[in-house]
């Protein structure tokens, strides 16, 4: 019979070229149509209150309804978008007991299916009776493949592994490879129709293979592996491991491991190829040979493990006893195996069942994601109620490990994520993949054929479109439907993509058809992609496999670009204003161009030089980058512009008289008005630095022509201060003395140059600066004069008085004699201010004087002080020194 297309939506074929002759193609966990089985499984105790019981649980993003049946018995329930139904399964017709391993065992299968024409679904099975829990995400037929390698655990003294087949197809047959290198021939007549391929020696079956024969080389089927109880780690207590496998092509390179919470665990890592390396975060761990496996040791942290071929990764929880992360900490739950999915499956949405049965203490999800999209991730709409933490091999990749406690939910991010959902109780335990997208690494690209912008969600309305496609597969042909009435467009010239890899090394093909696409009608469109995939090996009986891929894109309307043209005078800065208008949308670039001078601002200015005729365009986008149509304008500019002239200003003095500012036009324009503008200058150019006042000041001139063109100039002008100096009318010096004459300028200005010119110089140290040392040789009068750059002279005046010293005699004879009877001080006259005092020996003053005019002769109160030894104190009260000393009258 002839392999039957299979349509499917949203999700993609992952096919190596090694797995390119299997013929399979893997897809995702959501479709329309599952088998799947309920296996051998190990009771924990005797009586019908022990046996397993199933439950199919089962969950859309959409109203659908389902159908399952087993043995000619079925059940039809609705379910309601982003819910979980749950439907219990007869055991009675379903389950496969021991003695019926090694067996063909008729319409054994459990089948569920979706009403045609109702949106997908996706399922899991549990497994589950007294201290006993399993379970599996349950995959879609079109996801199943023709070759598997079961993943299973080494069995202790209880319990055997399995490795169950199911036919999805009519006279199926199979060739089981078992591990003691001998082959088996297996026929299933009708779908549904299951081999349960039972352990009979305490064997492993991890890396026996089973595929399709010659005879079935377009046919699949589903298979199933795991034990019937198994302890991991230690003894004590045991359970059930089951999951569903994936085909070989479904396999991949890259998988993040989080640990289950607060729990040791172990992984194996099984190859389908000789020479597969294998490492553990980026450190060699083994070469395995085809159908060989790796197994870690006891871990309890995150790690990633990648290869450099295709890799199953399962990944183990242990026996209670030894499950526990911390010592001295007991924790629940049994063995448990889940298959993990790798890092460039991911999914985007998904909503999952957290099961309580049969006495589920403890749920959790596990979630693993770049770390720089962990912000978005969000758990029934809210964000985590737990922590990510990066991965430490790698931290472009975080995880985070979330206790839930409701059994329906919704698990949604901006970038793809993998999941799983598992339950712990008193020595049982469940985990699952929440759910596996092969079509991560698929895309839609629109390219405006006008402005070459590339969209991965936008289009431009009434813009010609081409339409890209990348794929993780080669393709043989692509119809694009638009879903809007008009004509398909169909690509069978697909023979040579643009190759590329993704960041994990997979490589991507990327397909562009020319199909020109005109969107007319603004708003939300969904355009539809027909794929066929047909391995180039494929034998005659395999016609390929249609892909659909939906995807949602914006449709934008065009901004309307629009502007108006300003008065132009040759020469002046003009400045443009945008009046475009959009609708639903905003403006969001500009595009400009003045004859060649292009400008991206909303509102440029711009200068035409000189006369003539100008182009203006002028072109705007939206938000999502679409262009408009281009508007041009021409416009004349016939206008000359002012060309200015004003001469720069000098400082002045605030008291300088008010003088006429010169400013022109030089190309001769006839004006209607010229004027100056700025403080303390008239309208005609007359300035005041009075009226002005102290500090720097802008004058402008504004010239408009007769025809209308405004220009002007500006200057600065700055206004100096009235110098204030201080200095004394006299200053004192000793002769053969020097002393600094003591001038200073009341509040100086720090930004002024201040110049200072003493004179006459004779006698001066320096007379530039303020403060000069004077030696003068007799009585001077000095000028000191203060500029600021050279302007604002101010003067005074200072007397540098020479004055001889004082040379006090020490003694003198007032007897009447005519000699010596007066205390002769001959240079005391040049002291005017000097104070003359006698003391006796007791500090009696017997003597005063401001100046000497009367000399003192030893009388005190009109009588003769009596000879002996006195003391005075002479003050000059100059500046210069008090003189004491002891004084003599004799007679």
């Amino acid at each position: 019979m002839q392999w039957k297309r299979i349509r499917f939506y949203l999700f993609f074929i992952f096919l190596s070229a090694q797995a390119a002759s299997s013929f399979s193609q893997s897809i995702s966990n959501e479709g329309m149509e599952f088998w799947t089985v309920f296996p051998t499984h190990d009771p924990s105790g005797q009586g019908s209150n022990f046996l397993a019981t199933m439950n199919i649980n089962v969950t859309s993003r959409s109203n659908t309804e389902v159908t399952v049946s087993c043995g000619g018995i079925s059940q039809t329930q609705r379910v309601a978008a982003n819910t979980v139904v749950t439907f219990l399964v007869d055991r009675s017709r379903s389950y496969i007991p021991y003695e019926e391993g090694n067996k063909n065992l008729v319409n054994r299968g459990i089948h569920i299916s979706v009403t045609p024409g109702m949106p997908k679904i996706v399922a899991y099975s549990h497994v589950f009776a007294s201290a006993r829990s399993a379970a599996t995400l349950i995959l879609p037929i079109e996801s199943l493949g023709q070759k598997y390698f079961s993943m299973n655990y080494t069995q202790d003294g209880q319990g055997q592994n399995f490795l169950t087949l199911v036919a999805v197809e009519d006279e199926t047959e199979l060739v089981l490879h078992k591990t003691d290198g001998s082959t088996q021939s297996i026929k299933l007549d009708k779908a549904g129709d299951v081999y349960h391929h039972l352990s009979t020696s305490k064997e492993d079956f991890t890396g026996t293979l089973v595929e399709v024969s010659e005879n079935s080389s377009c046919k699949r089927f589903a298979a199933f592996s795991g034990t019937s109880s198994v302890t991991i780690g230690c003894s004590g207590s045991r359970d059930p491991l089951l999951q569903q496998l994936y085909a070989v092509n479904s396999w991949g390179k890259h998988y993040g491991v989080v640990p289950f919470r607060n729990r040791n665990y172990l992984i194996r890592v099984l190859s389908q190829e000789d020479n597969t390396v294998v490492k553990m975060d980026g450190r060699t761990v083994a070469t395995l040979q085809r159908g060989l496996y790796y197994e870690s040791s006891v871990m309890n942290g995150a790690s990633i493990v990648s290869s450099d071929k295709l890799i199953s990764v399962a990944q183990y929880s242990l026996t209670q006893d030894c499950s526990s992360a911390t010592p001295g900490v007991r924790t629940i739950g049994d063995p448990e195996m889940v298959l993990l999915n790798p890092v460039e499956f991911n999914i985007k949405n998904v909503t999952v069942f957290s099961s309580n049965k049969n006495m589920i203490q403890e749920k959790y999800i596990n979630v693993f994601m770049k770390t720089k999209s962990t912000a978005s991730f969000r758990i029934n709409g809210l964000s985590p109620n737990a922590a990510w933490e990066p991965i430490p091999s790698d931290s472009l990749y975080s995880y985070i490990q979330m206790q839930v406690f409701e059994d329906g939910l919704t698990l949604t991010a901006e970038d793809g994520f993998n999941a799983l959902a598992y339950g712990f109780g008193t020595a049982e335990s469940y985990a699952y993949s929440a759910g596996t997208n092969l079509f991560s690494s698929s895309t839609i690209s629109l390219v405006n054929l006008q402005s070459g912008l590339n969209s991965s969600s936008s289009a431009c309305l009434g813009q010609a479109t081409n339409l890209s496609l990348t794929v993780p597969y080669r393709l043989t042909r692509i119809t694009w439907n638009f879903n809007d009435g008009t004509q398909s467009f169909v690509d069978s010239r697909l023979a040579t993509p643009i190759r590329s890899t993704d960041n994990m090394g997979n490589e991507l093909f990327t397909y562009i058809s020319p199909t020109g696409k005109l969107f007319e009608t603004p708003g939300r469109q969904i355009v539809t992609a027909k794929a066929i995939l047909l391995p180039q090996d494929a034998p005659p009986c395999f016609d390929g496999t249609d892909l659909d891929f939906n995807f949602e894109i914006d449709v934008v309307p065009l901004g309307r670009a629009n502007f108006d043209i300003p008065e132009i005078c040759a020469g002046t800065p003009i400045q443009f204003f945008d009046k475009s208008s959009i609708t639903g949308n905003t403006i969001a670039q500009w595009k400009w161009d003045f004859d060649g001078v292009v400008y991206t601002d909303k509102n440029p200015i711009h200068t035409f030089e000189s006369k003539g005729v100008y182009n203006v365009t002028l072109s705007v986008a939206n938000a999502a980058g679409c262009w408009s149509d281009v508007i041009r304008q021409s416009l004349s500019v016939t206008k000359d512009f002012p060309r200015l002239e004003f001469n720069a200003l000098n400082p002045v003095c605030v008291k300088d008289q008010a003088f006429q500012l010169i400013a022109s036009e030089k190309l001769g324009l006839s004006s209607s008005s010229k004027i100056f503008k700025g403080k303390g200058v008239s309208l005609t150019g007359i300035f005041d630095p009075q009226s002005a006042g102290v500090g720097i000041h802008e004058i402008t001139y504004l010239f408009n022509s007769s025809e209308g063109c405004v220009d002007s100039i500006l200057r600065k002008i700055e206004v100096y201060a009235t110098t204030e100096i201080q200095l004394p009318a006299t200053v004192f010096v000793l002769t053969g003395g020097k002393r600094v004459i003591p001038a200073s300028i009341t509040s100086p200005n720090s930004t002024y140059k201040y110049r200072y010119k003493w004179s006459p110089s004779i006698g001066l140290s320096d007379d530039s600066i303020i403060n000069p040392v004077t030696t003068p040789q007799k009585d001077t009068e000095y000028t000191l004069t203060v500029s600021i750059d050279g302007l604002c002279d101010v003067s005074e005046k200072v007397l540098v008085k020479v004055l001889e010293e004082l040379r006090p005699p020490n003694s003198f004879s007032p007897n009447g004699d005519g000699i010596n009877d007066f205390w002769s001080l001959s240079s005391l006259e040049s002291y005017p201010d000097a104070e003359v005092m006698v003391f006796t020996r007791g500090g009696q003053r017997v003597f005063f004087s401001r100046g000497y005019a009367t000399p003192f002769d030893g009388t005190f109160e009109n009588r003769q002080l009596p000879v002996g030894v006195y003391y005075y104190r002479i003050s000059p009260n100059n500046g210069q020194r008090t003189l004491s000393g002891s004084l003599t009258i004799i007679r």
